[in-house]
């Protein structure tokens, strides 16, 4: 009796046979994947055993032992130069810079105050009248600086020829009123002593206020408002001179 033959299952398929190529191509691509990573690995082990060899556990014991001296020793430098510092001196710096700063802040506190001062002066006079005009002025005068007599709160620092402009004096506790002083309210070209506008006004007490007005001087522009206080003195008087740039434009 014959014997039956066995024959091999023939792979006929396409689709099998591509699996089995995109199997074997992926194993060939971990292979080389772990051939490099071993490698690597190899290496870095290398370079380890050099190190530790070339230096040795007692050296590199030792480096670290020099580097925590240093430490140490820069420490306690440090720790002796604060140490010798004078506390006193530090405080006496301290307590100056506080007092300093104590000092700007009340300066800025008092300009502020200043400033909230002039506004409120400014407001208060420009609702009043102007001052009457005086019917006569002194005829000579001892100048005088008006820092302590009188204030220019407020003037037109800027003005047309067809423009009014004013002038706001507020008088300073110094002042004592007297029914014959008179404020002397007059404009020159700047450099010149030719007045452009010259007008005397009654003192109205402590807030004043005064208008003056002028055509330009040749080609000027440029001019000095000059406010005078003629304060009556036995035969005499006493003038107390303030002035202030307008520009005419």
């Amino acid at each position: 009796m014959a014997k039956k033959k066995t024959e091999k299952p023939i792979l006929d398929n396409n689709d099998s046979i591509e699996k089995l190529r995109g199997e074997l191509f992926q194993y060939r691509v971990e292979i080389c994947s772990y051939k490099r990573s071993m490698k690597y690995l190899i290496a870095c082990v290398t370079v380890v055993i050099a190190v530790l060899g070339f230096f040795g556990y007692d050296k590199i014991d030792s480096v670290a032992d020099k580097f925590e001296k240093r430490a140490s020793n820069r420490l306690s430098v440090t720790d002796s130069i604060l140490a010798k510092l004078d506390t006193h001196f530090l405080d006496s710096i301290t307590d100056l810079i506080y007092k300093t700063t104590n000092v700007y802040e009340n300066s800025l506190k008092t300009l502020e105050k200043g400033v909230q001062y002039n506004i409120d002066y400014v407001n208060l006079i420009s609702k009043l009248s102007y001052n009457k005009r005086a019917e006569k002025t002194p005829d000579t005068y001892f100048e005088r600086n008006a820092t302590n007599v009188f204030d220019i709160a407020y003037y037109s620092d800027s003005i047309r020829e067809d423009i009014i402009g004013e002038c706001y004096v507020v008088m300073r506790d110094e002042y004592k009123y007297n029914t014959e002083d008179v404020f002397l309210i007059a404009v020159y070209p700047r450099g010149r002593n030719i007045a452009v506008y010259y007008q005397p006004f009654v003192v109205k007490n402590d807030y004043n206020k005064f208008y003056f007005q002028f055509s330009k001087y040749e080609d000027y522009v440029n001019y000095r408002l000059e406010v005078v206080l003629l304060k009556k003195q036995g035969d005499g008087a006493i003038g107390y001179r303030n002035n202030k740039p307008v520009v005419l434009y």
